[in-house]
């Protein structure tokens, strides 16, 4: 038996000849947030003896801690929605009221309270301030954990271990294998710091983009924090007795970290080209929510749904399979919460308050099984597991549908319209015009070959919606038959003053994204005239940024000397002249994103100069 630690960024191994534990558990949970609550109650009542670890003082993580009060989408339907029933009704002479504005915003302290009471109730053994040092492994078979609280360190076996810890922590100490952020850099999503504020008897939430960081690195973690409370949203110049921070979230929300391996990976791809499993333990049901801001760094396909196709806010439902909460090679470990196996692009529409408390509770059933029947949790029976779900309707095939938020009245309140996909050649013309065209567009992308010499006639429209959206479809099914109509969208000069819709999503992105794919190199001027303006907010830097990603494109597939020379002394120029490039992530309360050596770093390692 080997217990694994973590020393200094690196696992030290060592050899345990006693392989005996102090105590015995079915099931140890670690990390009590989101995942961690649920799936220790749900394990409990299932009727294993659970161990439920949490380094703070509270149950519940984002929604409690971190103050995150309501929900952003997600599918209904999970042992989570009987706590939210109970907290609804809690006592109010004890509590004071949530945001009255918003039925579903739940005050921290009320959820806490409820689950701890469940918790116990069901008989989960609870230990707070309490951290894991090391895992004990087997033949890559997790049986226990080194954790340690005020009562000392602790030797304690499991039949399995829950990883909820959000970053991967248990599993990542084991060894099993992971991954974090952007491949370029390993950035990910900024984080966001809430406050609670007491107003009219009524508690609020309020949070901002505060920045980047690696949680696994300490050090920049703390800077980090300690850099964000000295921002001007928590150092108010006066105090307003009517409007007053009650608290300022002692847990930071964290949007994307550490994720696993897993047996098997949830993508983009697979879910773009209908590849995705058909043997779900729950759906998940949510739009690609990014809170990036530098789009044009991202992979493709992100790309071409959010930029080209204007589909990021498409709500989609992901089917999770077991084996994406099965560190891949390992036994006797499960991931749950948001580092479960699911790419970059994907993740975001995937870890959403009520999809991963549904991701605690399907866990926990799938250790149940794989306890009770004997077996590894990649051979526990799919329709038992599935069974026990859907009595919760945690697994409820109602929720895998497409809907999109839309204003259909003009009134300003967008509501969820359920959309599918489109086959008819006359529905998709209709559409290329009609509220939803990125539906359109990327019906026409997913038919292919079939629509191509439509597209090709739809070109000539007079309506500039169906001729610019068909531009799109066509170049990116790769065909340069889009192009005219594609430098006829460049060809109107954007107004950098005024946001565009949707975090800077507009059609010259678009346009501009595909010439760089297709490769077009009468559109090498206006690209190098983009990247020379003399702007510096974030509408401008979108458009630069994507100029500079097109130019790459096409000088680096460029056998013309003449266009190689004049993208080289583009880059050239950026190394050169853009010494101070700065994105806002929260325009009202200054918080500033420093792009400068990232922007530099890219060029370096992606064109060959």
């Amino acid at each position: 038996m080997i217990l694994c630690q973590k020393h200094l960024g690196k696992t030290v191994k060592t050899e345990v000849k006693d392989k005996s534990f102090q105590e015995n558990y079915d099931v140890i949970v670690v990390g009590l947030g989101t995942a961690g609550a649920i799936a220790s109650i749900c394990a409990a009542e299932y009727g294993l003896s659970v161990l439920a670890l949490e380094t703070g003082d509270c149950m519940g993580g984002t929604g409690t801690s971190g103050a995150v009060l309501g929900y952003y989408y997600g599918a209904s339907g999970g042992r989570f929605e009987e706590v939210d029933q109970v907290v609804y009704n809690t006592d109010h002479e004890i509590f004071a009221a949530s945001n009255h504005i918003y039925p579903d915003h739940i005050l921290p302290a009320k959820k806490a309270m409820v689950l701890e009471q469940q918790a116990l109730g069901a008989g989960v053994e609870i230990r707070y301030d309490a951290w894991t040092s090391g895992v004990f492994v087997e033949q890559n078979q997790v049986v226990g954990l080194q954790w340690k609280d005020d009562g000392g360190v602790h030797n304690t076996g499991a039949r399995y271990v829950i990883d909820c810890t959000g970053e991967a922590d248990i599993c990542a100490m084991a060894g099993c294998e992971t991954a974090r952020g952007r491949p370029f850099e390993g950035k990910t999503q900024p984080y966001s710091l809430c406050t609670m504020t007491l107003k009219d008897g009524n508690v609020t939430s309020y949070y901002a983009d505060n920045g980047f960081i690696n949680c696994n690195d300490g050090q920049q973690y703390s800077d980090q924090i300690l850099h964000t409370y000295t921002q001007s949203m928590f150092l108010k110049g006066r105090f307003d007795p009517e409007n007053y921070y009650s608290i300022i979230a002692p847990q930071a929300g964290i949007r994307e970290g550490r994720r696993i391996v897993g047996e098997e990976e949830i993508t983009f791809v697979d879910f773009l080209t209908d590849n995705l499993t058909d043997r779900p333990l729950f759906y998940t049901h949510c739009n690609i929510d990014t809170h990036g801001i530098e789009h044009a760094f991202e992979d493709k396909r992100y790309i071409e749904w959010c930029i080209v196709s204007k589909l990021k806010l498409m709500n989609f439902s992901v089917p999770v399979p077991a084996g994406a909460l099965i560190p891949r090679g390992y036994k006797g470990i499960l991931a749950a919460g948001r580092c479960l196996a699911a790419d970059r692009q994907i993740s975001p529409g995937v870890r959403v308050k009520r999809d991963m408390q549904k991701c605690g509770e399907a866990a926990s059933a799938l250790a149940y099984w794989s306890i009770r029947d004997g077996v590894e949790a990649k051979a526990a029976d799919y329709e038992k597991v599935a069974a026990m779900l859907r009595k919760t309707k945690c697994l409820d095939d109602a929720n895998n549908r497409l809907t999109y938020r839309i204003d259909e009245k003009g009134s300003g309140e967008k509501i969820n319209r359920r959309v599918q996909w489109l086959t008819d050649k006359e529905q998709i013309f209709n559409e290329m015009k009609g509220a939803i065209p990125g539906v359109a567009i990327w019906s026409a992308k997913r038919l292919g070959g079939a629509v191509i010499h439509d597209l090709k006639q739809w070109l000539a429209c007079a309506d500039e919606a169906v001729r610019f959206n068909s531009a799109f479809a066509l170049g990116l099914l790769g065909d340069p038959g889009a192009i005219p109509v594609l430098r006829e969208i460049i060809s109107v000069q954007p107004d950098f003053e005024q946001e565009t819709p949707v975090n800077g999503i507009n059609n010259v992105l678009g346009a501009i994204y595909l010439l760089g794919e297709l490769g077009d190199a009468q559109s090498v001027p206006y690209l190098i005239e983009m990247i020379k303006k003399d702007k510096h907010n974030n509408e401008y830097l979108q458009h630069f940024f994507f100029s500079m990603m097109a130019l790459i494109r096409i000088g680096n597939s460029s056998s013309d000397e003449d266009v190689k020379q004049a993208v080289t002394g583009a880059m050239q120029w950026i190394m050169d002249n853009k010494n101070e490039i700065y994105m806002t992530l929260n325009a009202k309360e200054n918080i500033v994103s420093d792009l400068t050596t990232q922007t530099k770093e890219f060029i370096q390692a992606n064109y060959r100069m």
